[in-house]
C-alpha cells in the first residue's frame, strides 16, 4: 500500500469515527433532554395529583392530620421517582462520558498513525 492509501484509509477511519461518536453523542444528549422532560411531567402530574387529593379529602372532612399524611405519601413517592430519574440521568451522563473517552483514545491513535506514515 503506498503511503498517499495508508493516509487515506486512516483519513476514512478518523471521519468514522467521529460520525459514529456524534451520532452517539446525539443520541445520550437527546436520551438526557427525554428524562429532564420527564422529570418535569412527573412535578407537574404529581402536583395536580396533591392539589386534587387536598381538595378531595377537605371537601369530604377528612382530618388534617389525614390530610398532612397524604401530603407526605406523595412527597415521599415524588422524592423515590426523582431519584430514580437522577439516577438514570447519571448513567446516561456515565455512558457518554465513556463514549467520550474511547473516541478519543481512538482518534488520539489514528493521528498518530497519520504522524509515523509521513515519517516512513
Amino acid at each position: 500500500m503506498t503511503e498517499e492509501q495508508e493516509k487515506r484509509t486512516v483519513t476514512i477511519a478518523l471521519e468514522n469515527i467521529e460520525s459514529d461518536f456524534l451520532e452517539k453523542r446525539r443520541y445520550y444528549e437527546d436520551e438526557g433532554e427525554r428524562l429532564v422532560y420527564e422529570q418535569n411531567q412527573l412535578n407537574r402530574s404529581l402536583d395536580e395529583f396533591a392539589d386534587s387529593t387536598t381538595y378531595y379529602l377537605r371537601k369530604f372532612g377528612v382530618e388534617e392530620s389525614e390530610l398532612s399524611s397524604s401530603r407526605r405519601m406523595i412527597e415521599n413517592g415524588r422524592e423515590e421517582l426523582l431519584y430514580e430519574i437522577h439516577k438514570e440521568r447519571q448513567r446516561v451522563d456515565n455512558v457518554l462520558e465513556e463514549h467520550k473517552m474511547s473516541y478519543q483514545k481512538e482518534r488520539d491513535n489514528l493521528e498518530e498513525q497519520l504522524l509515523e506514515i509521513g515519517r516512513e
